[in-house]
């Protein structure tokens, strides 16, 4: 069980990186939260370790100043924990704020209970670099949380909460062997 924590626990601050094989759905929208949510998938995507593949993506605007991004990434690496036929799910809600104090409430109040993260952890190692190219400057705020909802020798979710600035990043992330 311990090991299964660690693992999801790595994956959901430095989501690791393997290659993509289907494109990003955009649905044509160039709102920065869209633009936000490209980066976050593209950065996973460049960030992936050998034997892992991101095998879908997909990106639904949600108002002009959210998004629902799903992501599924498989993992084939035959030393890895949950080996030949392991998938990691994510199913995320990005939201951009006015202001970093209403992110800052909303992210207080979404991961209230769980986990914090060490400070200035993000979901991806250069996601601090997405929000640079989408806002112009680097973000004062990174931080994450995470709760364990369950866990089996089978898979395990959790539940995550990330803030940069004005952009929360809230919602699961689940792993399933084979």
């Amino acid at each position: 069980m311990a090991l299964i924590i660690g693992v999801l626990s790595v994956l959901l601050v430095g989501v690791s990186g393997c290659t993509s094989t289907q494109n990003l759905i955009t649905g044509g929208q160039t709102s920065p939260v869209n633009a936000y949510a490209n980066g976050f998938v593209n950065s996973t995507k460049t960030e992936q370790a050998p034997g892992c593949t991101v095998t879908g993506s997909n990106i639904v605007a949600n108002g002009s100043n959210a998004v629902q991004l799903t992501m599924t990434i498989k993992n084939t690496t035959p030393t890895s924990i949950w080996a030949n036929g392991s998938t990691y799910t994510y199913a995320l809600n990005i939201k951009q704020f006015d202001n970093t104090n209403d992110a800052s409430s909303f992210y207080n109040s979404t991961s209230f209970g769980y986990s914090q993260g060490t400070t200035n952890s993000t979901p991806t190692s250069n996601n601090s670099d997405v929000y640079q190219q989408v806002m112009g400057h680097a973000p004062t705020i990174s931080r994450s949380s995470t709760q364990i909802t369950s866990e089996s020798l089978f898979g395990a979710s959790v539940n995550i909460a990330m803030q940069q600035d004005e952009f929360v990043i809230y919602g699961t992330a689940a792993i399933t062997g084979s």
